[in-house]
C-alpha cells in the first residue's frame, strides 16, 4: 500500500494555520483508518528531505501561505513524480480509491 504524507508547518506567517490543517486532516486519517506520516516542513531543508521517502508517496499539502500556497513545493514534489492531494476534507473516499488502484 502507498504510505501517505502530511505536509504542515512551513515557517511562514501562516505556520500555526497549517499545523491546525494537518492536525484536522490526520484526526479524518485516523478515524477512516487511513496510515499516514506526517513531516514538519523546513523550506530550506526540505528537497532533501523529501528524497529519503519513497517514489509511491502520496503527500497531503496542508501548507498555508508561502511555500505551500506558491507554487514552490507542488514544482519540487512535481519533479520527484509525486502524487499531491489538496482537497476537502469531506473528499476523504477518494484517498481511499486512490489508495486502491495508485
Amino acid at each position: 500500500m502507498n504510505e501517505i504524507l502530511v505536509l504542515e508547518g512551513g515557517f511562514n506567517e501562516e505556520h500555526k494555520v497549517s499545523l491546525t490543517t494537518a492536525k484536522e486532516v490526520k484526526k479524518v486519517f485516523k478515524k477512516n483508518k487511513i496510515n499516514f506520516k506526517s513531516l514538519i516542513v523546513h523550506p530550506q531543508t526540505f528537497e532533501d528531505v523529501i528524497d529519503k521517502y519513497s517514489n509511491k508517496l502520496i503527500c497531503f499539502n496542508a501548507l498555508h501561505g508561502t511555500f505551500g500556497e506558491d507554487g514552490k513545493i507542488q514544482k519540487i514534489l512535481k519533479k520527484k513524480n509525486l502524487l499531491i492531494l489538496v482537497f476537502m476534507l469531506q473528499k476523504i473516499v477518494l484517498i481511499k480509491l486512490i489508495l486502491k488502484i495508485y
